[in-house]
């Protein structure tokens, strides 16, 4: 029978590491190159890195990548180069006719416009 440790988290780390790097077999690569496509991509979508409200996506895009560096990358935001750590990068994977459509960021919700608020007394306070 295998070793067995005094305490099963000690050898949590070995099982994780042999988890990362097995290779699957659905996707024809490991895990830890996966984000090789990063490299390739010509659209990614951008992290939002703030709050956000609910039922809001965590990221904004695609955006059609303009340059790259091995850290930075040049991504086109409505219509100005903007540059972007690739920690807040994802690949976005489109089909060939998606890319031809000009792709747009969520249009913010309209702010309500101040009613004016009478009480049951009718007093009215804005």
């Amino acid at each position: 029978m295998a070793h067995f440790p005094e305490s099963w988290s000690d050898s949590l780390p070995l099982i994780f590491l042999g988890i990362r790097t097995s290779f699957e077999l659905d996707l024809a690569t490991s895990s830890v190159e996966l984000v090789a496509d990063l490299v390739k991509a010509s659209h990614v979508f951008l992290r939002i890195d703030r709050v956000r409200k609910p039922l809001e996506p965590p990221y904004a895009g695609p955006y059609k990548v303009l340059s790259k560096t091995e850290k930075i990358f040049t991504v086109e935001i409505d219509g100005k180069p903007t540059t972007v750590s690739i920690d807040r990068l994802k690949t976005a994977y489109l089909f060939s006719d998606e890319v031809a459509f000009k792709i747009t960021p969520p249009v913010p919700a309209c702010k309500a416009q101040k009613s004016e608020i009478v009480t049951r007394y009718g007093r009215r306070s804005s």
